[in-house]
């Protein structure tokens, strides 16, 4: 029930989000990609798993919510930059499978 709460929370945040007038063009689902941006959010960690809503200024293209597998990523934190690879979905909203994410 837990996570089922958390992700119905991260959908309404990123539905009721507004991009910016400069946003990158959306991410292709289904397609495997490197992204740059910045945090907004820390990091929500449930279960195994963890996923970090709404970031910001990504470019070449964005989504709406990065998610892993394990212990959230060190350093990551609201005011970061991000580096993440992985591939993209959507459900409610773009999603990142990460793969891999630095945060410096």
């Amino acid at each position: 029930m837990r996570k089922t709460i958390i992700t119905a929370a991260i959908g309404w945040l990123c539905l009721v989000s507004t991009p910016g007038s400069a946003s990158a063009a959306d991410c292709a689902v289904g397609a495997t990609t490197t992204i740059n941006g910045a945090l907004g959010h820390f990091p929500m960690e449930n279960e195994g798993a963890w996923v970090i809503v709404e970031p910001e200024k990504m470019t070449p293209c964005s989504v709406g919510a990065l998610r892993g597998r394990g212990k959230a990523p060190a350093g990551c934190e609201p005011g970061k930059r991000f580096t993440a690879s992985g591939y993209v979905t959507q459900a409610l909203f773009l999603e990142m499978h990460v793969n891999s994410i630095r945060c410096f």
